[in-house]
């Protein structure tokens, strides 16, 4: 029981679409991703989502390059200063998480380049939610610990009572984006 990354991947791709599209520039911009550690297993399946998903929602958006932030704000952040350096524009910042993209985010802030980028993660934190209502963060999928807690017994339950339960059980993770946040709760962690 628990969520499904590939969609996670590919739904934050969905909202960096439709945020380019909304802004005129689906044919034009360039993005940046921050992964999260090598090798593990969600790093992978989220990336892999949004790689995938993103040529089919906006075949012309350029996934300039991808390094790893490795679930970690400070990694995230020097990353990110070095993605400003080495590049003039950049549009859009995914990040495989909003611990990582609040990282990426507060370094677009220090170099004075926030305007004009839009920031998308994976996995909405307290920090991701709380930069959306300021404006400054456009959008992740909303993951809460209740919704997984909930699944998970509701899982145990069903294997207790015999029921056939498919072997990757996922609970859904909703696009979240300033558009909508009003109709979540702020995430506990």
């Amino acid at each position: 029981s628990g969520p499904d990354n590939v969609t996670q991947g590919s739904r934050s791709a969905e909202i960096m679409c439709e945020r380019f599209t909304a802004l005129g520039i689906q044919d034009e911009a360039r993005i940046v991703q921050i992964s999260g550690q090598p090798g593990y297993t969600t790093a992978i399946e989220r990336a892999s989502g949004f790689e995938d998903r993103l040529p089919e929602v906006c075949p012309n958006v350029t996934l300039v390059e991808t390094q790893p932030g490795n679930w970690n704000r400070e990694d995230s952040q020097t990353v990110m200063e070095a993605f400003l350096v080495q590049y003039d524009d950049i549009d859009g910042v995914y990040a495989g998480d909003d611990n990582m993209g609040v990282g990426a985010m507060n370094a677009a802030i220090a170099a004075g380049r926030i305007d004009g980028i839009t920031f998308v993660g994976a996995t909405n934190f307290a920090v991701g939610y709380d930069a959306m209502g300021r404006g400054e963060y456009w959008g992740s999928i909303y993951q809460s610990p209740v919704d997984d807690a909930r699944a998970a017994l509701l899982t145990a339950l069903s294997v207790l009572a015999g029921e056939d339960v498919p072997f990757l059980n996922y609970f859904d993770t909703p696009k979240i984006t300033q558009d909508n946040m009003d109709q979540f709760d702020r995430p506990v962690f």
